[in-house]
């Protein structure tokens, strides 16, 4: 938050300090830092003693995902070393992992943040009339994306986020500026779908990766 008018030096001061801390940085912005869930004030004071109250409240952080298509891919076979009939089986091999998805186009996963990396998350599936699914995760970070480890009827599922490169983006533009961030979901389900190819073709497992995609977007965490 930035300060405009008044006579600096600022000072900046949260009521109750067990809610969020405040401070004025060396550009006369505020920053703010939440510490749990509650409503306070800001107190800004300049350096002839006048005092502006702003209200605070902390509330749990949301972020979403929503699903505009399903896609699947294999990689670990020479398609071009397969007949017709092979292409066709290895077509509905695809067909099947997309059908079976946990999560169709028109669904989507939101997260509630009641911790800076962790929190609730609540699935909805996009099939007709399926309830929605609850559960808990816990976020990581890392060069190549985002990992929610999900818990779900104590189950886990790892969920890698991952976000197209944007080499026509100006860095002086904010992701929070950019909207909706085009996003890809990828979930590893070799093991789910390896004996449907490995039958098929006879071919190695070793060398076999089947990736189901979940084509979408992801909001800022606000």
């Amino acid at each position: 938050m930035g300060i405009k008018g008044g006579v600096a030096p600022y000072t900046a001061e949260i009521a109750d300090g067990q809610i969020a801390t405040a401070y004025v940085d060396e550009n006369n912005d505020i920053q703010i830092s939440s510490i749990k869930l509650g409503s306070t004030s800001l107190m800004v004071k300049d350096a002839d003693g006048r005092i502006i109250k702003i209200g605070l409240k902390v509330v749990n952080g949301k972020q979403s995902f929503s699903v505009n298509s399903v896609e699947a891919k294999i990689t670990g076979i020479d398609e071009s070393l397969l007949d017709e009939q092979q292409k066709e089986k290895l077509e509905a091999v695809i067909k099947k992992i997309k059908e079976e998805a946990g999560i169709q186009a028109t669904g989507g996963i939101a997260f509630s943040y009641d911790q800076k990396s962790s929190g609730k998350v609540t699935i909805v599936t996009g099939k007709e009339n399926a309830p929605k699914i609850e559960g808990s995760f816990s976020r990581s970070t890392s060069e190549s994306g985002t990992t929610f480890q999900i818990t779900i009827n104590g189950k886990e599922y790892d969920c890698k986020f991952k976000l197209p490169e944007r080499p026509d983006t100006s860095k002086s533009i904010t992701t929070r500026d950019l909207g909706p961030i085009p996003y890809w979901l990828v979930e590893d389900v070799t093991e789910d779908y390896k004996s449907d190819v490995t039958d098929l073709f006879g071919i190695n497992a070793t060398s076999l990766k089947i990736e189901r995609i979940y084509i979408g977007s992801f909001t800022p965490l606000r």
